[in-house]
């Protein structure tokens, strides 16, 4: 009962698994609870996904490299520029165009 409940929230029993009609050459990964394929963008040993650090850095230099037409970025670090972007933000003093980077 708990293990399909471990499943929706992304805990799942991966085994290997080996489709006796593809033969030994096709080798995956399904959940021994719920039954589902492990997609092929999760690492073998769980955590990161390898390659979509590097997909989502080009995702973000291509959307950076747009934004000067249509957003003006200001950028800062620390709490107190946190908290002074989110005073701008939350009392509409900011201008509409006006994007927020915060480093903490």
């Amino acid at each position: 009962m708990f293990g399909r409940l471990a499943c929706l929230i992304g805990r799942h029993r991966w085994v290997p698994f080996t489709n006796p009609e593809v033969g030994a050459a096709t080798q995956n990964l399904v959940c021994s609870r719920c039954g589902r394929d492990k997609p092929e963008f999760d690492p073998p040993g769980g955590g990161q996904a390898t390659g979509l650090d590097a997909r989502f850095a080009g995702s973000w230099h291509r959307f950076a490299a747009a934004l000067p037409s249509f957003v003006d970025v200001t950028v800062g670090s620390g709490p107190p520029a946190l908290r002074a972007a989110w005073l701008e933000t939350v009392t509409a003093a900011a201008a509409p165009r006006t994007g927020h980077v915060i480093a903490l």
